[in-house]
């Protein structure tokens, strides 16, 4: 799941005149936001170990107590609804865009809407076992997306090389932050459910690895396939890639076939988000029962998906800037406090233990 849902955030889910504005280094600057998050998410993980704490909720409980705890965990809670809107978002503009134009944008928003319901609703070894099911057919259809045009790379259309500034690159690596470390960070709410913090270190560590490369490779092959000033006005270009060819042969619009494996990797990426906000919610405001807190940010999720699409594009964008630009610092400062807070008092029970 941190795999798939990493590589959805960095390759599908992506603002392409944010990225692609002024060169592109997307190769270089979204792995490393990975491995940065993977950095981030590890030492987490190390002080919930020390701490005692085996989720989300309890290190916050252990750090600030239960009261403080709540709010402290309600900018994660947001932050894996937004990444459940950022991915839908995306996904239904290119579906009405490119497949489906004659239809109404509502009615494709609804289907995608109740098949991520269906799944987070579920539960989570529904969304593992989904996300297992389509996973070698989705690394298929990604590999073949960047087989299938290969006549057409261009070594010259990488220039300016490396595409942006090193303060830019910076820049950019800390605005995505936020879409590949909710990824991780929504499996610490679920531990308990896995089988430990070690097997949830190593989810993590394989799925950050594997995304960084794929993403590497793949906004490799995008950045020699079209130039950086025709990418930042480009809506799903790795989409966009398989129509790169002749009509005659095998493959042809091999698009299709792959947009349903793209399509479903995005809606149980977006179920995960959704059923790791209810999860985190229940535990830390009472409720025994996931299934209302889906429902509720399903629907809260869907009417900013319609929103949106309604003539509230440009307040979305701004949002979504100042998010990128402050979110981070928002939601690490109570991450690290309630690290350092959870160590030191679960040092201190031992040492009196003892």
């Amino acid at each position: 799941m941190v795999g798939v849902s990493l590589f959805t955030a960095t390759v599908f889910a992506m603002d392409s005149q944010q990225a692609y504005s002024g060169g592109n280094s997307t190769y270089i600057w979204m792995p490393l936001s990975i491995l940065v998050s993977l950095a981030a998410v590890m030492v987490i993980m190390s002080a919930m170990e020390k701490s005692g704490a085996d989720t989300l909720d309890k290190l916050f409980t252990a750090a600030f107590g239960r009261v403080v705890g709540r709010i402290a965990a309600i900018p994660l809670i947001l932050l894996f609804i937004a990444s459940a809107f950022f991915i839908l978002t995306d996904f239904v503009n290119m579906i009405h865009s490119f497949v489906f134009y004659n239809s109404g944008y509502w009615e494709i928003a609804l289907w995608v809407l109740l098949t991520s319901l269906l799944l987070s609703f579920m539960g989570l070894e529904c969304i593992s076992r989904t996300t297992l099911l389509i996973l070698p057919m989705f690394a298929a259809a990604v590999l073949a997306a960047l087989l299938i045009p290969y006549k057409s790379y261009a070594i010259y259309r990488l220039s300016p090389f490396p595409g942006n500034s090193l303060e830019d690159m910076g820049r950019l690596t800390l605005h995505n932050l936020l879409r590949t470390f909710g990824a991780m960070m929504a499996l610490l709410t679920v531990t308990d459910k896995l089988c430990g913090m070690r097997f949830a270190k190593s989810s993590c560590f394989i799925g950050a690895v594997c995304a960084a490369a794929f993403t590497a490779l793949t906004q490799f092959a995008i950045a020699m396939a079209y130039d950086y000033i025709d990418l930042a006005d480009m809506l799903f270009p790795l989409y966009r890639m398989e129509m790169i060819m002749v009509e005659e042969g095998y493959l042809f619009r091999m698009d299709n076939l792959s947009l349903f494996f793209w399509l479903m990797a995005g809606i149980t990426t977006a179920a995960y988000y959704i059923y790791s906000s209810a999860m985190l919610w229940c535990r830390c405001f009472g409720p025994k029962d996931t299934r209302p807190g889906v429902v509720a940010f399903i629907v809260m999720t869907g009417c900013a998906v319609v929103m949106q699409s309604e003539g509230h594009y440009d307040e979305f964008r701004v949002l979504y800037y100042s998010a990128g630009r402050w979110g981070w610092a928002i939601i690490s400062l109570p991450l690290i406090a309630a690290a350092v807070l959870s160590v030191r008092r679960g040092m201190a029970v031992r040492s009196g233990k003892v």
